[in-house]
């Protein structure tokens, strides 16, 4: 496909009015200037560190619970504190602690985190496949507290706490399935089957063009609507609630998705995830009845959003029907939440490093955020010295994919590692860092974690050094789930802590004061909190050679520059640009000493930060100590054309070329032709200045205008020329 630019119209002070098609003149009226003063989109959770944790495996406030009522056969209860297979004890009574003291939420607030994210706390489907539900992910009671983690009063004293010593709460959700229950009879046993739908009058029909956005129809269906045949064993027959999950036809009925065969698609949408029930969210009761029964959680308890669980599994448009009602529940309020949530959202959970896909999940999906798996992928190469700092530039150089009116790069959850893949200081250890090494790699991806964009998510545990791996299971999934209790794991209490000893007999919590990588961990946090840039500043890529990768943090506000250089290779003396020329620079923090009064810098008239030394596989930080100079704007040009970087991927960049080095807002905006509207397509903070337009979003065949609001970090306003284009 190509963007055609059509003739240019006339020009006056810089901005074109009309532009020549050929059928005669175009009129556009240039956008309104006060339509600079647009910020860039933040997130409601932009900002927040938050620390992920396994309720099961954090502390265990409670004993009586341990077997959640379901007696002593490990194969009933699942409790089994001596296999990673099974419940160890942990519960919410003991992640909540006293509260303002000990080793619950006071000693995640003393870490310095803001925010706290735990796996599912709802009834589970016990045991199934000779494991259990420890983790949380195999719902069947969507309305309660499973009993191994305590009551719903347990639940609600958890929440009211967090919010009283200032920390959000994320709760885990799964909406692509259940526990599984439904068993399949006939033949081909679980194997997937492409056997299209018919409803109870036998007719063909496709479930996708009934999940849009305002619809609520859906064919009535029976047995013999379904590919398989399905049912729930009469002992099971309400194992779920509420009731509607109990009726077989709110479910896929298709079997396992086949890993080795599927390509995307529906396969992935309607098969079962490793044998777990598939809901059928195409159907608008199933989609409903999740957006309530969560939204009643939202609703009933001060709790600021969701993570959403397998979230590419299911239907194109849920997420778009789903979320607004939960979120207006949210807002409603209700017991223990009065007031209710304002600004309640959610981040989802798609396995890719791959940004396009993760960036449809927000321009497409309606999804606020996602995990970000390419900044696991780049940081954890770039940090084990397996590729350059070029690898971290082209991360970040394609942040721009994210940017909508209400979505961007600054909304991605950032981690090292998790309960999947496995933690940080065991897939450095698979690369061969071991002993002192493998401390300085772990210290310095956190300082990555730390200081670029994107709001941190830290794993429990790899504050003291837990790496995985030593009950047998390798580093990801069951390896990387380790009680911060005393565990009863033989090989937990052998494996590698980094910074500190295997860990016997001794629990999680005696060592945290003296771990290195706790003590960086809450020094960053209140790096963070003292030095908003890092938080929620715009981050413009500096310099990317050899083993060095420097970037610049904006205070908008203050206008006022920060820089931070990591360096993954030997220690490496450059030169840093910037948009703060004359100006000196005192270092806040560097990785291989204490900074002292001696370490000053000074940027020349062009703005290079001349001379820094970046330690070897560490970092440093400069502040500048003057303000941004007064700047005026100019846009040379504003371009639209294929993506270059990707031209199959169907999107146009549309590129403001801004002269000078000043932090400046772009805001782009688009106008049909003909409809004298201009609507916000996006906002963008950091150089180069560039939005990405998908034609699927404006009306086939038709003429779009695009124009380009330049503001710079003093307040002055430019425009770019209009440009129309239509995409073919």
């Amino acid at each position: 496909m190509r963007g055609v630019l059509l003739g240019a119209g006339v020009v006056f002070g810089g901005i074109l009015y009309a532009a020549a098609t050929a059928s005669g003149t175009t009129a556009v009226t240039p956008a309104p200037t006060s339509s600079a003063a647009t910020a860039a989109y933040r997130y409601p959770l932009a900002g927040t560190s938050t620390y992920f944790v396994m309720t099961d495996r954090y502390a265990n406030g409670s004993t009586a619970n341990d077997n959640g009522g379901l007696g002593s056969n490990l194969n009933v209860s699942g409790f089994d504190p001596t296999s990673s297979a099974y419940f160890h004890g942990g519960d919410l009574k003991g992640l909540t602690g006293a509260c303002t003291s000990g080793n619950g939420l006071a000693r995640i607030k003393a870490l310095g985190f803001t925010s706290i994210w735990i796996t599912p706390p709802f009834g589970q489907n016990t045991v199934q496949g000779g494991s259990a539900a420890y983790h949380g992910y195999w719902i069947n009671k969507f309305d309660q507290i499973d009993p191994h983690w305590g009551t719903m009063q347990d639940f609600a004293n958890f929440t009211l706490c967090a919010k009283k010593l200032g920390i959000k709460v994320i709760i885990d959700v799964v909406v692509n399935h259940t526990g599984d229950v439904i068993q399949y009879g006939g033949l081909g046993g679980n194997s997937f089957v492409t056997t299209p739908y018919k409803d109870a009058n036998g007719n063909v029909f496709d479930p996708a063009t009934y999940a849009t956005v305002g619809s609520t129809t859906f064919p009535d269906l029976n047995a013999n609507s379904f590919p398989k045949v399905a049912y729930i064993p009469p002992s099971l027959a309400n194992a779920k609630s509420p009731a509607w999950l109990n009726d077989v036809t709110n479910y896929h009925n298709r079997g396992d998705i086949n890993w080795n065969a599927c390509n995307g698609g529906t396969c992935f949408t309607w098969g079962d995830f490793f044998g777990l029930d598939d809901l059928f969210t195409e159907k608008y009761t199933v989609m409903k009845g999740l957006a309530d029964v969560y939204g009643s959680w939202a609703q009933n308890y001060p709790i600021a959003g969701f993570r959403i669980d397998t979230a590419p599994y299911v239907d194109y448009n849920f997420f778009k029907r789903w979320l607004p009602i939960v979120q207006a529940d949210a807002a409603l309020g209700g017991t223990n939440n009065p007031a209710g949530t304002k600004n309640f959202t959610a981040f989802g959970e798609d396995y890719t490093v791959d940004m396009y896909n993760l960036a449809s999940q927000l321009r497409n999906r309606g999804l606020p955020s996602v995990l970000d798996f390419s900044f696991q992928d780049h940081a954890l190469n770039y940090v084990a010295g397996i590729k350059s700092a070029r690898s971290m530039w082209s991360l970040f150089n394609a942040d721009d994919l994210y940017t909508t009116a209400t979505t961007n790069a600054y909304s991605l959850q950032t981690f090292l590692g998790n309960h999947d893949m496995g933690r940080i200081g065991c897939l450095l250890q698979q690369d061969g860092f071991n002993g002192k090494a493998l401390l300085q790699r772990d210290l310095f991806a956190h300082s990555l974690l730390m200081l670029l964009r994107g709001n941190p998510v830290v794993y429990y545990g790899d504050e003291v050094g837990m790496t995985g791996g030593g009950s047998g299971d390798g580093c990801g999934d069951k390896g990387a789930r380790q009680d911060m209790f005393q565990t009863k794991v033989v090989g937990w209490q052998s494996e590698t802590r980094i910074g500190g000893s295997p860990i016997g007999l001794h629990t999680a919590f005696q060592v945290t004061a003296t771990n290195p990588i706790a003590k960086l961990i809450t020094s960053f946090n209140a790096f963070r909190a003292k030095y908003p840039a890092f938080k929620t500043g715009a981050q413009i890529t500096r310099l990317q050679s050899n083993g060095v990768f420097a970037v610049s943090r904006i205070d908008a506000k203050a206008r006022v520059e920060y820089v931070a250089a990591f360096n993954n290779g030997s220690s490496a003396k450059v030169n840093i640009p910037t948009s703060t020329p004359g100006t000196k620079w005192v270092q806040l923090t560097r990785s291989d000493r204490a900074v002292t009064s001696k370490d000053v810098a000074t940027t020349d008239s062009k703005g290079l930060l001349k001379g820094v030394t970046v330690p070897s596989v560490g970092w440093v930080v400069f502040k500048a100590t003057k303000s941004f100079p007064a700047a005026t704007p100019k846009v040379t040009s504003l371009t639209i054309q294929p993506d270059p970087a990707n031209p199959g991927s169907g999107l146009y960049a549309a590129q403001a070329n801004v002269v000078g080095t000043d932090p400046s807002t772009v805001t782009f905006l688009t106008q049909v032709v003909g409809t004298n509207t201009w609507t916000l397509a996006g906002v963008d903070d950091a150089a180069p200045y560039r939005i990405y337009l998908d034609p699927a979003s404006y009306p086939q065949g038709a003429q779009v205008a695009v124009q380009a609001l330049v503001r710079s970090s003093s307040g002055k306003v430019t425009r770019s020329p209009v440009q129309i284009t239509s995409f073919q």
